[in-house]
């Protein structure tokens, strides 16, 4: 009879309690954060003292916890639904309402000018949409479908950055200027890839099967791990507003920011906007190229090795992209309207190629 009880305790726990905890958990966490759209960004936690994004996070701990421990979660519809289409509705609809207000046919419109809707209120929304969606989605369909929910998630990254560079220019300086934390998480994306890069110049075989071939990739990786170090140290200045120590009088006097690096520097600055567009058209468009001429292209394993590895993957589109879009505007429209956006997409760039020779290290591995 007790143990009967326990059974039945058990599967009432397991059909009715999580269930419903896991659904109105997240039902109320996402009511919470509507109110700082519908009342004003920073309502939240200037009443309750906690953002709606923080709250997310813990009660997001909480549903791992229980899928992890209780092998409970809510349905996999359910996280399909929240990262195919709520996260990139919902990342768009800021720039598309934002648009609508300003150039709209009724000017000023009319909900907007009596009603109000707080556009940076919806970002912090489709990242809890987003955090719930991956704790709940099953791990197989997520790894099939990662190279279309990132090449969503960077379009709707893009539009939430542009449109807080917009409606909120102060907090997207905050983020942007030297040494915050854009620029830090670029260079320290730079380090990353120059390490993937020394990893991908190990057990050369993989590569060639001459020697001397095997002997070239290693040292072009070697190099290009070198270079991205370099990189990666440029975009910090090699540490000097970290540590504090002056520019030597005879570097201030040709670097046009008076820091110690090589790219700001009166010979090699006009070239690095040259390099950045000749890198982000080779990145966005390569993959065409590939998928153009794949009928003709050699099928011998190390050629479609080295055609991976030269070619980055279509779903990093934006990531080469946006540094193009980028250079093509301050060449049209002069260096200062969006030089808010350099760092912006070096982020973005510096992301990319982390990704492409992690791919090819993890393919690398896989067949070794």
């Amino acid at each position: 009879m007790l143990q009967d009880k326990f059974s039945l305790k058990k599967v009432w726990s397991r059909q009715i309690i999580w269930p419903l905890f896991l659904k109105f958990s997240y039902l109320g966490v996402l009511l919470i954060g509507l109110i700082d759209v519908l009342i004003y960004f920073g309502a939240v936690k200037n009443n309750l003292g906690i953002s709606p994004l923080c709250l997310a996070t813990i009660i997001g701990a909480i549903h791992l916890i229980i899928r992890l421990k209780f092998k409970q979660s809510l349905s996999e519809s359910f996280a399909k639904i929240n990262l195919g289409f709520i996260v990139p509705v919902l990342g768009i609809l800021p720039a598309f309402l934002f648009l609508f207000e300003e150039y709209g046919p009724l000017y000023p419109n009319y909900f907007f000018t009596n009603f109000g809707f707080h556009y940076l209120g919806i970002f912090p929304l489709a990242i809890i949409v987003a955090l719930f969606g991956f704790i709940h989605v099953d791990f197989a369909w997520l790894k099939r479908q990662a190279p279309v929910v990132y090449f969503y998630s960077c379009l709707a990254i893009m539009f939430a950055a542009l449109m807080t560079y917009y409606i909120e220019p102060e907090l997207y300086k905050n983020y942007t200027s030297e040494d915050g934390l854009v620029e830090n998480l670029t260079a320290i994306s730079y380090f990353v890839a120059a390490i993937l890069a020394i990893l991908l110049s190990r057990q050369p075989k993989y590569w060639a099967k001459s020697l001397w071939l095997q002997r070239v990739f290693q040292g072009l990786f070697i190099l290009a791990g070198a270079a991205l170090m370099l990189v990666g140290a440029e975009e910090i200045s090699w540490g000097q507003r970290i540590i504090g120590f002056e520019t030597p009088e005879s570097i201030a006097i040709i670097n046009r920011q008076s820091e110690v690096n090589i790219h700001n520097s009166d010979i090699v600055w006009p070239y690095v906007y040259l390099a950045y567009l000749l890198i982000g058209i080779y990145g966005m468009s390569l993959w065409l190229v590939r998928w153009s001429l794949r009928d003709i292209l050699p099928k011998k394993d190390y050629c479609n090795r080295f055609i991976n590895l030269i070619t980055p993957s279509g779903y990093l589109f934006f990531n080469f992209a946006m540094i193009s879009l980028y250079v093509w505007l301050r060449e049209h429209h002069g260096p200062w309207k969006y030089q808010g956006w350099e760092e912006l997409s070096e982020i973005f760039l510096a992301i990319g190629i982390v990704i492409h020779l992690g791919q090819q290290l993890r393919q690398k591995r896989l067949l070794s």
